[in-house]
């Protein structure tokens, strides 16, 4: 398992404070626990915007450099991601791609020019796949286009996009936990695709928004002790929650295929 500290986010006020302030200090404070806590990667969240992204982007991620060269996973828009990518170096990765075909190539196009990977959600503009059947099948449409173009498997990881409960009933019965029951057998399918392997990723936060701290955490030592056993390969999480932190790091022990996210980029034949 492989772990993405999710805490610089435009969403959490004190990154949407420095840097909009340009606050190194104060972004160090986020960026630094994250690091000690011994995540293998950053996600970096500063929105779609493009005027916000072109602005804050290449700052953030300079003043990140000075600390860290841990992997990124940038979400950012079109337009700020050769700066995003620039200042980052190699190994890193483009987040929250649709699978819609144009965003695709153009993703794939920007990550061949800096040596970076992609992370395509399994959504589609008017489609959102609900069963295992249906993700594994618009799963492998990604994976057909990404060989029609000769992009790497081992610089691709596919989302299938964990998502809570949409009836109330059923959340309040399971204590808002959500049905991962086709989630899992999603990412084993997935996961066989092809010879070498498919690697996933899941985000875990977006399923216990508005719940409190210690709720979140149970939810998500749940969820993720089950999509752990389903063989997810990475995961998107808060490490400030030491709890679930502690879970994910024991999780590492379980890969016998990349030690590192770097790595995937060194020795392609260890991505699987």
């Amino acid at each position: 398992m492989q772990i993405v500290g999710e805490r610089c986010n435009i969403l959490n006020p004190t990154i949407f404070s420095a840097v909009k302030a340009r606050d190194r200090e104060a972004l160090l404070s986020v960026v630094e626990p994250q690091v000690r806590a011994g995540v293998d990667a950053l996600e970096i969240n500063l929105g779609v915007c493009r005027q916000a992204s072109e602005k804050w982007l290449p700052w953030t991620i300079e003043e990140i450099r000075r600390i860290s060269n841990l992997p990124l996973f940038m979400t950012a828009a079109e337009e700020a991601l050769a700066q995003g990518l620039k200042a980052a170096g190699d190994g890193c990765w483009i987040n929250g791609v649709t699978a819609d075909t144009a965003r695709l190539e153009s993703r794939m196009a920007a990550a061949e020019c800096f040596n970076a990977g992609i992370v395509v959600m399994l959504i589609r503009d008017g489609f959102m796949p609900a069963t295992a059947e249906e993700m594994a099948l618009l799963a492998e449409d990604v994976l057909e286009l990404i060989e029609k173009r000769g992009f790497p498997l081992y610089k691709v990881i596919l989302d299938p996009v964990l998502r809570p409960r949409g009836d109330l009933s059923g959340a309040i019965l399971a204590g808002a936990v959500p049905d991962v029951t086709q989630l899992m057998d999603a990412i084993a399918i997935i996961s066989r695709l092809r010879e070498e392997g498919v690697r996933t990723l899941v985000g875990l936060s977006n399923i216990s928004l508005g719940l409190s701290m210690d709720y979140r955490s149970s939810i998500h030592q749940k969820v993720l002790t089950m999509l752990d056993l389903a063989g997810l390969d990475t995961v998107i999480l808060n490490p400030a929650d030491d709890a679930l932190m502690k879970l994910a790091l024991s999780m590492k022990g379980n890969d016998e295929g990349i030690s590192s996210m770097e790595a995937a980029f060194v020795h392609p034949e260890l991505s699987a």
